[in-house]
């Protein structure tokens, strides 16, 4: 599949994922990189998934994803290099699909970082409008071409307060 995506930085206080909670339940995602195109990823306990993924110099990505065996994520958990656990809601707004994701600290169980990435049709290169529910908690706007928000980096806590810090400076 062809990924054409923005990405927007949330803030990452419980009160927009407390909205969005009223909606519906979101996915739970365990998601481990054997390396910073290739993914596994356990959805609510059980659905799991590897993907590799590879960035294409106009700003889109060509993912290809296949379902694997719980046994085969349980084998590879052990061998990532950068591991994270999010919640994740997926909502849609006219031809725009959205995932709002919640970073999950390992160690205290909260938010330590937001992101909410605008799945457009091909040849959009911005969404008309922001999700009414997202706009407000907005605080960046990320360029296609910025590769600091990937969630292989975002999975360490420290460089992802490391961000914050800076778009708060």
């Amino acid at each position: 599949m062809i990924e054409n995506e923005v990405k927007y930085v949330l803030g990452a206080d419980a009160g927009l994922e407390t909205a969005l909670s009223r909606l519906g339940v979101p996915q739970r995602i365990e998601q481990g990189y054997l390396d910073y195109r290739a993914r596994i990823r356990r959805i609510d306990g059980r659905e799991c998934w590897f993907t590799y993924k590879h960035s294409r110099p106009d700003h889109t990505s060509v993912e290809i994803e296949t379902a694997i065996e719980p046994r085969y994520f349980d084998l590879l958990w052990p061998d990532c290099v950068h591991t994270l656990r999010k919640h994740r809601f997926k909502l849609r707004h006219d031809a725009i699909g959205w995932d709002i994701d919640f970073f999950k600290s390992e160690t205290r169980g909260a938010n330590y970082f937001a992101l909410a990435e605008a799945e457009m049709p091909k040849g959009m290169v911005a969404p008309p409008e922001i999700h009414p529910l997202v706009r407000h908690n907005v605080l960046f706007a990320v360029p296609r071409a910025d590769k600091r928000f990937r969630s292989y980096l975002l999975a360490d806590e420290g460089y992802a307060a490391g961000l914050m810090a800076l778009l708060a400076a």
